[in-house]
């Protein structure tokens, strides 16, 4: 017996190995680690999901969707469809928007994941053409890979089913549109369908009486709709159950209750009831005459304003930056994205005094950006650009904006004129590619930028031409950006704070000190030096084990911080060095040229302002501002509301500006952006008016 189990033990051993043998040793893979024993059976849904995202991206397990999965159950009863409403509250299916179910959902998205942008799936089941292969990898428009393809016409993912449509059709056919986002205006909530006409007010007339009435009254009541009369009476009333107006016989005892019928009267009422008038909402930028200029964002006069308020939408979605710009496109999804989803409630109000127009601005907005193309050293990765490495330098994170657009001169586009279609035909001409410049004429363009203009209290003035595209206005510019001559944006900074105060004084008397982690001035910016890739590898020999592999701190402080990058270079040296710090000794061990490189991978964690900044001159100063944004310390980068006044000459005497004259009508249109520059919601045409 016990040669037997000798033999069998042999013959296990020889057939599955030791416990070390191939099979068995290493880690699990990604999807097994991720998903555990679902993976066993369901391996190639959950190497799908770990390959191209999917719910994965969101650390979602598979018991979330499928709830009443359980060990050891196979079969139909095993699984569980899931309910996309539980977390997609405003799901609205193209091809059935009163359906609602999952399975509306999942003819068009994948959720197990899916190389395409939105999880949609690469291959759909059109009603009409069967299965058609999808390619959906950038949002632009009419494009190769977006929504209606440029190249292979019929193959977009909107076109794919059309067969009846006016425009891009699944065999390729239909008259030309518009080259911009689908989803500008036919919107995912709205189940992409065509937006309706605006709506008209039509009054919907509810009177009520409370009129004490006799015992032998006779209600004679009727306005040209069905009322609903609340009437008391003195005693209970009794119907009568004949004729067609029936008088109420009435009994003389009893409470007095509430008695409320709805019939078609035939007599005007007596008394006329007084129906409110509703309130209009302004319908342009009225700029009213006042005898002096306001003294700031919180000027009374304000109050007495009665304010614009634009219908925002999408006006520019799904748009990446080029390589190396990282977590850049915060308005990506539109409004979707805009202030964390919450709606923006912008508002502007305006007044003039016959020399200068005041433009204020307020806007809600749940974080302060202000950092845009920031250089940091390892940074991390940017979900929307999920192939991109993010080693070594590369330029991350953006700033808030607000841009208004003038006309200067007869400006126009294959989508009409200024006055028909507003920025988005005067603007934005695209031809393949997104290019801000009218076909024809000039545009003048008010942009405010949170992090480069507002600090020194003024809008980068701008112009568009047919021919130059979009610049600057003559002058000393603004903002400066801060790589090396021939760099790109993964090159590096090319200057850094040197540890000097930043102060100066606004237009407006208000003295400024501007927060290095933040900004640099061209006055205090000095080169920066060391290479960060050398001093990466001193910092895992000598200071990752007490400030983190990634600067995220440990036993010693974290060097990922605003504070780190508030201390100049000269400070961080001398902090490095001194006797209280615990890896003095090994830092001082350094030669000059490690601790160089050393220091210039510290700043990498914090990272450098991405930009200069210089005081302007000449035409783009035209544009001055006062604002709630403080910029001399930034502790806290949440916000609730921006609110803004631009003051600008109505004649500036430039070519590159718009006039306006008291009495003058103006189109103009509006762009909101939450950090990004290419993606931005707002409204294409709206009328400023300056009283005469």
């Amino acid at each position: 017996m016990r040669g037997l189990t000798v033999g069998l033990l042999v013959l296990f051993v020889a057939a599955c190995g030791t416990d070390t043998a191939p099979r068995y040793s290493g880690a699990p893979s990604l999807a097994e680690a991720t998903y555990g024993q679902c993976a066993f059976c369901h391996q190639d849904v959950a190497q799908n999901l770990v390959a191209t995202g999917g719910h994965h991206d969101l650390d979602i397990k598979c018991e979330r969707c499928h709830a009443d999965r359980a060990p050891g159950e196979v079969g139909p009863g095993h699984r569980r469809v899931p309910a996309c409403a539980e977390c997609h509250t405003e799901q609205r299916p193209h091809h059935d928007p009163a359906a609602g179910t999952p399975t509306q959902c999942l003819q068009c998205h994948s959720p197990h994941g899916s190389g395409n942008l939105k999880l949609i799936r690469e291959q759909i089941l059109t009603p009409q053409s069967g299965l058609r292969a999808v390619t959906f990898t950038n949002r632009e428009g009419l494009a190769d890979g977006s929504y209606a393809s440029r190249s292979r016409p019929g193959s977009g993912v909107c076109e794919i089913c059309h067969t009846s449509t006016l425009h891009y059709r699944g065999d390729g056919t239909g008259s030309p549109h518009f080259d911009l986002p689908c989803v500008n205006c036919h919107e995912h909530a709205a189940a992409f369908a065509t937006p309706p006409p605006p709506p008209t007010w039509t009054p919907t007339v509810t009177r009520t009486s409370t009129a004490t009435r006799t015992a032998t009254g006779t209600a004679t009541l009727t306005p040209t709709h069905p009322a609903t009369v609340t009437e008391t009476p003195t005693e209970t009333p009794t119907p009568s159950p004949t004729g067609p107006s029936p008088t109420p016989s009435l009994t003389p005892t009893g409470p007095s209750p509430t008695w409320t019928e709805t019939r078609p009267p035939t007599e005007t009422p007596t008394p006329t009831p007084t129906v409110p008038t509703p309130t209009p909402t302004p319908v342009v930028l009225r700029a009213v005459r006042v005898a002096g200029a306001p003294a700031g964002i919180d000027d009374p006069v304000w109050d007495s304003v009665a304010p614009l308020r634009p219908t925002l939408s999408n006006m520019s979605v799904g748009l990446l930056y080029g390589d190396g710009q990282l977590n850049m496109s915060g308005t990506f999804n539109g409004i979707d994205d805009f202030n964390d989803g919450d709606p923006a409630d912008l508002e502007l109000r305006a007044v003039h005094d016959g020399s200068n127009l005041y433009i204020l601005a307020q806007w809600s907005d749940r974080s302060f950006d202000v950092d845009r193309r920031r250089w940091l050293y390892n940074g991390p990765t940017d979900p929307l650009k999920p192939g991109e490495a993010a080693a070594g330098w590369t330029s991350q994170r953006n700033d808030d904006k607000i841009a208004l657009a003038f006309e200067i001169d007869s400006a126009s586009s294959e989508f009409g004129t200024f006055a028909e279609a507003g920025c988005a035909a005067s603007c934005h001409n695209v031809g393949g590619e997104l290019d801000m410049r009218p076909a024809a004429g000039a545009v003048d363009i008010w942009h405010w930028k949170a992090s480069r203009s507002e600090p020194l209290g003024y809008v980068d003035d701008q112009v568009s031409t047919a021919v130059g595209g979009r610049s600057d206005d003559a002058g000393t510019r603004i903002e400066n950006r801060n790589v090396p001559a021939g760099g790109n944006d993964r090159s590096g900074p090319a200057f850094e704070w040197d540890g000097t105060p930043q102060t100066f004084t606004r237009w407006d008397g208000e003295k400024v000190a501007l927060d290095p982690a933040y900004f640099i001035l061209d006055a205090q910016r000095t080169a920066f030096t060391g290479d960060a890739t050398a001093g990466e590898t001193v910092y895992a020999v000598r200071c990752a084990a007490c400030h983190g592999n990634n600067g995220q701190g440990g036993l010693g402080p974290a060097f990922n911080t605003p504070e780190v990058a508030r201390r100049s270079r000269a400070e961080l040296d001398e902090h490095s060095g001194a006797p209280s710090h615990i890896g003095a000794g090994s830092y001082n061990a350094l030669s000059a040229a490690e601790k160089t490189d050393l220091l210039a991978r510290i700043r990498g964690f914090a990272g450098v302002p991405g930009y200069y900044l210089t005081q302007p001159s000449g035409s783009i100063a035209d544009i001055r501002t006062q604002s709630n944004v403080e910029v001399e310390l930034i502790e806290s980068t949440e916000s609730e509301q921006y609110r803004l006044l631009m003051i600008r000459p109505l004649q500036t005497g430039s070519g590159d500006d718009a006039q306006f004259v008291p009495g003058g009508q103006y189109p103009f249109g509006v762009a909101l952006m939450d950090n990004d520059g290419r993606n931005h919601v707002g409204s294409r045409l709206e009328t400023l008016v300056i009283e005469p």
